[in-house]
């Protein structure tokens, strides 16, 4: 690693070490945020069982 620093340059190293925690922090909150928006999906259908939507629409423009 010393020779590493010496080659690069040690604020080099920073600036890769900082680019790289931002962008894996960001694929962490991403992941974060899907599994948050399919619990809530899932939740949903859970409470709406048994609704249907096509019918529903049918029934609103006056097709049943």
């Amino acid at each position: 690693m010393a020779t590493l620093e010496k080659e690069i340059g040690l604020e080099h190293l920073n600036l890769i070490q900082r680019r790289l925690e931002i962008l894996v922090g960001g694929r962490l909150k991403d992941r974060y945020k899907i599994q948050k928006a399919a619990e809530s999906i899932n939740s949903l259908r859970r409470k709406c069982e048994g609704f249907d939507s096509v019918a529903e629409i049918r029934k609103w423009r006056g097709e049943i």
